[in-house]
């Protein structure tokens, strides 16, 4: 049987339940996960689920209700499937499935696991809850008792792939080194989405007001409130670890290395009153025991000595008789994983479903989804236009993000070089990659607007100590450039960066905006060693992930700033059309994973932004005859100076840095014209990325070797409406394809024309 399971939208965290759902009927039937996306989210599928297994996802473009029900038709006309099963009782997922249910004539299941009236209400159309069409349903599924008591339907509960999600899969004790957690640690696990209700904060009270050294609060998940991040981070002594999202596949290694699983959550909340935890299961499902808050929806879990509950001591209190008892732990663990297997597992749940789906009759007639839809069709039109202009207005809200970026970067510099005049920039980018020569552009022009002189400037060829020691001396900040990575991936970058910690202890150093990645563990300790003993260095790190390794490797102020690329002057055009709907530019180095396009796929100029090397150490030679004539005579340049400086020789220094300026403002403007050939771009380069989003270009991008792109896109450029992200090759040229024909159809409709019959495809 083919199933469409359809959320109401595809790139919000409420899509899991949805997820789930398609995850587990795709072991029996043929399933697609639908629905829209919306600039408010990011514009893309929700990160956990980004290459979350074998659930076929598609999406479609939807800014606001005028936009989303011209959208939504176009896409259910795409749309083949025996039965419509829609997870949750909210408009944009009703629409969408009366509209293929409807056409199709196959029945519609609607699934209900919250009260969505406490989240939704009526606000606004793109989430409003619709509880009224619930009886309009051909069949219903719930996932609580007190749900099932309200609505009727058939219990489905919160069902777990038990091939997946079994303990004895996992090494505990490697996982747990993984997270930096010893063997004498007791590690309470929260992995979720934080919200206040949901008792995280009550949790990290508890643990600090129990006082017991060997007890750490681990937290998993996408923090959107910054205030509640904001307290979670203030709790010393290592008491409370903060670990941004993981993909929802490392969700059962990361349960392994759990003790306790709390849910204590706000029984006066209504919004947690009726659901039942994604948590809960995967406790369950891992054999760890759970304490959680009597609510409605959790007490048949209670009632049948599953998990714990609170009662009505002290959560401190009641926290430290759980730990204290190990016996009871364990045999609580044990039950809850025989009822996870008997009740909950894909095999057990899986029986449930299937009759629900062979029962399900329809399709019904539906006059309050109707009369929904027709009050839908009287709101205003779109004030932007239509797709044409939702693709105008994503370009100026990346435009508004990258401002927004570099005025953070702006701020966080002259906060940290706190009214110095004088500084010395060191580590130029004496080598092909454009990324690194935007990084050192943008700080160059930072300096200039804070008004600090840039004394000094070498490369790891060029340095010298008495020099450098000169301009100290002269009360000159030390600032390391961004380029490269801090670690030893790239060890001529990094080993400037080290003697110049050992030669000057003390002085204010200052390591601009970088990704943290060590392969070797003795690297690592001799560079903690390095910057604890300096006794004046401040880390600036450009993801979450680098922050919290810096934060638990070494003893040393870091702080949260975005890429200096960010803050980099984008070249002017030469004016020339694109050649290509899609550049692919692929990293071929020591970073790279493979990320190569799919055979045959000749819609796709694959290409390296960076030019020709020419030979000799630089000069014009072999592949620079294809080279711009600027750029060659700004490469020969800095090389001389480059030998002359390395080799002791008398060098006019502002002549040195203006040469190297000139030469990194040639590489990205070469470089960036290697992007404009395409009308969006395929990468896995950072800063081909951040120059595509400086451009206007839409960008896909996927990672590279060590986690840097994911890193930075989840922290800063998944809110960018021109950014996606992709799992593999072909994932990303499914992306590309389908972002093509959406602009195909927004050209199309602008000019009168009828849309083009393609959509998009497959992006999961």
């Amino acid at each position: 049987m083919r199933i469409a399971v359809i959320a109401w939208s595809v790139g919000h965290n409420a899509v899991s339940r949805g997820w789930y759902l398609a995850d587990l009927l795709r072991h029996r039937h043929e399933v697609e996960l639908v629905g829209p996306l919306s600039a408010r989210w990011g514009g893309d599928v929700w990160a956990p689920l980004r290459g979350a297994g074998e659930v076929r996802v598609r999406a479609f473009d939807a800014h606001d209700i005028a936009c989303y029900l011209g959208e939504a038709e176009r896409f259910a006309a795409t749309v083949e499937a025996d039965l419509v099963y829609v997870s949750k009782p909210r408009f944009p997922g009703a629409l969408l499935g009366h509209l293929v249910s409807s056409r199709l004539g196959v029945p519609l299941v609607l699934d209900i696991d919250d009260e969505e009236l406490w989240f939704a209400g009526e606000q606004n159309w793109m989430q409003r809850a619709t509880p009224e069409l619930i009886d309009e349903a051909d069949a219903l599924t719930v996932v609580s008792e007190p749900l099932e008591r309200r609505y009727g339907g058939t219990l489905v509960g919160q069902a777990r792939d038990e091939q997946v999600f079994d303990p004895e899969r996992y090494d505990r004790h490697a996982e747990r080194a993984r997270l930096g957690y010893g063997s004498d640690e007791i590690v309470i696990l929260f992995a979720g989405t934080p919200r206040r209700h949901k008792g995280v904060l009550q949790v990290a009270q508890a643990l600090e007001e129990l006082g017991d050294c060997r007890v750490r609060l681990c937290v998993i998940g996408s923090m959107g409130d910054a205030s509640l991040r904001d307290e979670l981070a203030g709790f010393g002594h290592g008491l409370v670890q903060l670990h941004n999202y993981r993909p929802i596949t490392e969700v059962p290694r990361l349960l392994v290395a759990g003790d306790l699983v709390c849910l204590v959550q706000d029984p006066d909340a209504p919004v947690a009153r009726d659901q039942i935890p994604m948590k809960l299961t995967e406790a369950l499902a891992m054999g760890v025991p759970v304490l959680a808050t009597a609510t409605p929806g959790l007490a048949p879990y209670i009632r049948d000595e599953l998990i714990f509950a609170v009662g009505e001591v002290p959560l401190a209190q009641r926290i430290g008789e759980l730990l204290a008892d190990h016996d009871a732990l364990r045999e609580r663990a044990d039950r809850g994983r025989e009822h996870f297997l008997a009740r909950l597992s894909y095999g057990a749940v899986g029986e449930v479903l299937d009759h629900v789906i062979t029962t399900a009759s329809g399709p019904r007639d539906r006059p309050n989804w109707s009369a929904t839809v027709t009050v839908a069709r009287e709101q205003p039109p779109c004030p932007l236009g239509g797709p044409a202009g939702h693709a105008q207005n994503a370009r100026e809200l990346t435009a508004k993000l990258i401002d927004q970026l570099a005025h953070t970067i702006h701020t966080a510099l002259n906060d940290t070089l706190d009214g110095a005049s004088r500084c010395v920039l060191l580590g130029y980018p004496n080598h092909g990659n454009p990324g690194d020569h935007a990084i050192w552009l943008a700080a160059k022009q930072l300096l200039r607007q804070l008004e600090v002189e840039v004394v000094y400037v070498c490369d790891w060829q060029t340095y010298s100590r008495d020099a450098l020691a000169t301009a100290v001396d002269s009360g000159a900040v030390i600032l390391l450039t961004g380029g490269g990575n801090f670690g030893d991936l790239w060890p001529r970058t990094q080993g400037l960066r080290e003697r110049v910690l050992a030669d000057f202890r003390g002085v204010p150093t200052v390591q601009l905006p970088q990704s943290v990645q060590f392969d070797d563990a003795e690297n690592r300790e001799r560079n903690r060693l390095l910057l604890e003993q300096h006794g004046s260095v401040t880390l600036m790190l450009r993801d979450r992930a680098s922050l919290e390794r810096a934060q638990h490797w070494f003893g040393v102020p870091a702080q949260l700033v975005p890429d200096l690329a960010f803050a980099a002057p984008a070249p002017a055009g030469d004016g020339d059309p694109p050649v290509s709907d899609i550049v692919w530019v692929a990293r071929r180095d020591k970073e790279s994973v493979g990320f190569e396009p799919p055979a045959g796929a000749g819609d796709v100029l694959l290409c390296d932004w960076m030019p020709p090397r020419p030979a000799a150490a630089g000069l014009a030679g072999d592949g620079s005859q294809d080279l711009p004539e600027r750029f060659v005579e700004a490469l020969e340049r800095s090389a001389s100076m480059t030998r002359l400086a390395a080799g002791g020789g008398d060098i006019d220094l502002p002549e040195l840095s203006s040469a190297w300026d000139e030469l990194s403002r040639q590489r990205l403007a070469l470089a960036c014209s290697v992007l404009r050939r395409g009308r969006m771009v395929v990468t896995d380069r950072l800063h081909a990325h951040v120059m595509a989003l400086h451009l206007g270009l839409p960008s896909i991008v996927a990672d590279n070797s060590y986690g840097k792109l994911r890193g930075v896109y989840d922290t800063y450029t998944e809110a960018a409406p021109t950014a996606r992200w992709a799992r593999t090759p072909e994932d990303a040229l499914a992306i590309a394809r389908g972002w093509r024909a959406d602009m195909q159809h927004a050209a199309s409709r602008s000019q009168g024309l009828d849309p083009p019959a393609t959509f998009r495809p497959e992006n999961s």
